[in-house]
């Protein structure tokens, strides 16, 4: 049973987190998925994540999926994060509009879509928000407003393969 509970984090909303950080500084880099592992090292070091028997192996494979399988393609440019209420929803503009990318891990993100939209009211035209499920990308979802969505993988907002 410990061996089991090393490898989980205390809280899930904590993870999704220190993805919003780790994440929004590799795509500020323009960092590849392959350098996930090294980021992920990196970046829990010193903190509560560095005890955790599995945690940067986890972290760094929903980093280098976020990277390889989600993150907008060339044309999209990576414009930073928003606040809300302690996340960092991903900003990338591009083709005259912008996309906000909020990570899910643990399923309870869905609650931040209204809000997130409220906070990216300022940046003009919204292509939608994408609800990134990290542990299941297929099952992700694209919401054009806080309350009508559609999976992800059936929009143009599908950027598997582009790189």
């Amino acid at each position: 049973m410990v061996q089991i509970e090393a490898s989980r984090p205390r809280s899930s909303s904590s993870l999704e987190t220190f993805l919003d950080e780790l994440i929004g500084e590799m795509a500020a880099d323009d960092d590849s998925p392959f350098s996930a592992l090294a980021a992920a090292g990196r970046a829990v070091r010193g903190t509560p994540w560095a005890g955790y028997r599995n945690g940067r192996n986890r972290i760094a494979t929903m980093a280098a999926s976020y990277l390889h399988w989600l993150k907008p393609g060339a044309s999209w440019t990576f414009s930073g994060a928003l606040s809300v209420e302690g996340r960092r929803p991903l900003v990338w503009g591009g083709d005259g509009h912008s996309l906000v990318d909020l990570l899910d891990v643990a399923g309870e993100a869905q609650a931040l879509v209204g809000p997130t939209f409220h906070a990216s009211a300022n940046l003009g035209i919204i292509a939608g928000v994408r609800l990134l499920r990290l542990t299941a990308p297929a099952t992700s979802l694209l919401y054009t407003s806080p309350s009508t969505h559609q999976r992800l993988s059936e929009t143009p907002f599908w950027f598997e393969g582009e790189r």
